[in-house]
């Protein structure tokens, strides 16, 4: 018998959900991270880049490829900061949902 049954059935949920998960994100072509960025998006309208990034932790330049994707595919928009518009640093735009799944 195991030592820990509830701990071990627990585990095996969990691998089966995200097997799950991965199965319905592959089927419109994101992975994880996208349903990552996107509900965070969706909690934290308005929030910059940088934001994202650190709660995910990511590095920047491997997030941007993250961020390009959603944003080809229509399901996240950047745009400039409005209180500061004359910069232009990546980490200053604003990432709005305009996909949620429901």
């Amino acid at each position: 018998m195991l030592k820990r049954p509830l701990a071990n059935l627990l585990y095996h949920i969990g691998k089966l959900e995200n097997l799950l998960i991965n199965q319905r994100l592959a089927s419109i072509n994101l992975r994880m991270t996208h349903a990552h960025v996107l509900r965070y998006i969706q909690k934290h309208p308005g929030c910059i880049q940088k934001e994202v990034a650190d709660y995910l932790f990511y590095q920047p330049a491997s997030f941007t490829n993250v961020v390009k994707l959603l944003e080809k595919r229509k399901m996240i928009e950047r745009r400039a900061d409005p209180n500061n518009g004359l910069k232009k640093n990546y980490s200053y735009f604003q990432l709005e949902l305009r996909f949620l799944d429901k």
